[in-house]
């Protein structure tokens, strides 16, 4: 369990990344709440949302609105799936987060890109993360 965001960091409410691992510490797959198999979870803090259901909201219409155009093991599912939770750590409680699973290769089916017999690369979609808030990711200049 490590912290999340870069710029949530700095509020007191802080949202985490989980990742499952087994008895010897190896990275671990795992259906947890029935929401899909896989390594890491988020813990949203919801820090700056007051009425904490913001994301997830967008996420559950983006769903009902948005498929990827081809079959995955997912319904075609481009968007995250969540509950909220009650988050208790050692005994102490720290409030209500949406636990979500998270946009990545996983959920979109997306394939490392290869090389065809005639050395053309064969991609099946792209997933596009920002490292760094900078012009282009605020989509400026």
């Amino acid at each position: 369990m490590k912290y999340r965001g870069n710029t949530s960091i700095r509020y007191d409410k802080k949202s985490f990344t989980i990742q499952v691992v087994d008895g010897q510490g190896e990275e671990l797959n795992a259906n947890l709440f029935g929401l899909r198999r896989d390594k890491t979870w988020v813990l949203d803090a919801m820090a700056v949302d007051r009425i904490r259901m913001r994301n997830r909201v967008n996420f559950d219409v983006w769903n009902a609105m948005s498929r990827v155009p081809y079959d995955t093991e997912l319904d075609r599912r481009n968007g995250t799936v969540g509950l909220f939770v009650e988050l208790f750590i050692n005994g102490e409680y720290h409030g209500l987060y949406c636990f979500t699973d998270k946009v990545n290769r996983k959920l979109l089916d997306l394939k490392k890109p290869r090389v065809d017999d005639k050395g053309q690369p064969i991609i099946r979609g792209v997933l596009y993360k920002g490292r760094e808030w900078s012009s282009a990711t605020r989509l400026r200049g």
